[in-house]
């Protein structure tokens, strides 16, 4: 079929090799790591001098954005992203809790927010060692009967 207007042939062109492309993937593959293992050194030194000459801009960048934000907004943002809530519902549960683990009742300047997840629901707020200990017993209510059984063996 002959083609008379250049754009047509372009097209028809690039349709052939997308097409040739799909039916053949393992061919281009193939085609596309040898010619990366030809120049691999060359790409290699390419990125490390491209990411060598970005990284004060990029570095100084991303810091002067994080110290630019309120930590109270920050922390607020955190919340809301891992655990659905923000910093007003946090310091209300920390004043209900009276700034105390929901479990052994210690109380702490700060204390970590206690969540299901499976269900991602908050349960409360626990001190550091607690939110560590139910973490280590995979939040298996069993584990931490079996635990808690084991410790009264020995009294």
């Amino acid at each position: 079929m002959p083609h008379t207007d250049i754009i047509e042939r372009r097209s028809y062109g690039a349709d052939w090799a997308r097409a040739d492309r799909a039916k053949n993937p393992d061919k281009y593959r193939a085609k596309g790591r040898a010619r990366y293992a030809k120049k691999k050194a060359v790409i290699l030194q390419q990125v490390k001098a491209s990411a060598k000459r970005r990284a004060p801009q990029v570095k100084a960048t991303k810091a002067a954005r994080y110290r630019s934000q309120d930590p109270r907004a920050r922390r607020n943002d955190s919340l809301i992203r891992l655990y659905g809530i923000g910093i007003d519902e946090y310091e209300s549960m920390y004043v209900d809790q009276n700034g105390s683990c929901a479990i052994c009742g210690e109380k702490r300047d700060k204390l970590h927010v206690d969540h299901c997840h499976t269900t991602d629901v908050v349960r409360g707020l626990l001190c550091d060692g607690c939110n560590k200990g139910i973490g280590f017993f995979q939040d298996d209510p069993h584990r931490l009967a079996n635990a808690a059984k084991y410790l009264n063996k020995g009294k």
